[in-house]
C-alpha cells in the first residue's frame, strides 16, 4: 500500500466514523455517497405561505381581530381558495358568525351544494365555533348538516 492509498483509506474511514444528529455514519446516508435517495425535499415556498396565512387568520379570529382577519382571508387567491377549500371554510364560517353574516353563508352553501364544505368540515367549524364560546351559532351550523 502506497502512502497516498493508504491517506485515502484513513480519511474514508474518518469519513465513515463522522455521525450525524441521528447517531448513523454520513457513510451510511444514501446522498452521502452519491447515489440512492436524495434528501428529503423542502415544501414549495408558495404552500408554506398559505399555510402560515391560515395560521395567521386563524391566531386573529382566536385573539378576536375579526376585522383584520377577513381582509387576510380575502386575500388568498381563488385557485388557493379552491385547493384549500377544507381549512379554509371553518375560517369562514367563524368570520361569517362573528360579523352576523352566517345565515347569509349557509344560504349559499345551500344553493350551491357542489361547494360547500363537507360535513366533516361543518363539525370541525361547529366545534371551532363551540370553543369561541358562540353555542348559538354552533348550533345552527350543526342544524344546516
Amino acid at each position: 500500500m502506497t502512502a497516498a492509498s493508504g491517506l485515502r483509506a484513513a480519511q474514508a474511514a474518518r469519513a465513515a466514523s463522522i455521525t450525524d444528529q441521528s447517531g448513523s455514519g454520513l457513510a451510511a446516508r444514501p446522498h452521502a455517497r452519491g447515489g440512492g435517495a436524495q434528501p428529503r425535499a423542502r415544501p414549495p415556498a408558495a404552500a408554506t405561505l398559505h399555510e402560515w396565512q391560515l395560521r395567521w387568520v386563524g391566531y386573529l379570529l382566536d385573539t378576536q381581530e375579526t376585522a383584520e382577519a377577513q381582509p387576510a382571508l380575502d386575500g388568498l387567491s381563488q385557485e388557493t381558495r379552491k385547493a384549500l377549500a377544507n381549512e379554509i371554510a371553518p375560517l369562514e364560517i367563524r368570520i361569517a358568525a362573528r360579523q352576523g353574516k352566517l345565515d347569509s353563508l349557509l344560504a349559499r352553501y345551500h344553493d350551491d351544494a357542489e361547494h360547500a364544505p363537507s360535513e366533516e368540515v361543518l363539525r370541525a367549524a361547529s366545534m371551532a365555533l363551540r370553543k369561541d364560546g358562540d353555542r348559538e351559532s354552533s348550533r345552527h351550523v350543526l342544524e344546516f348538516m
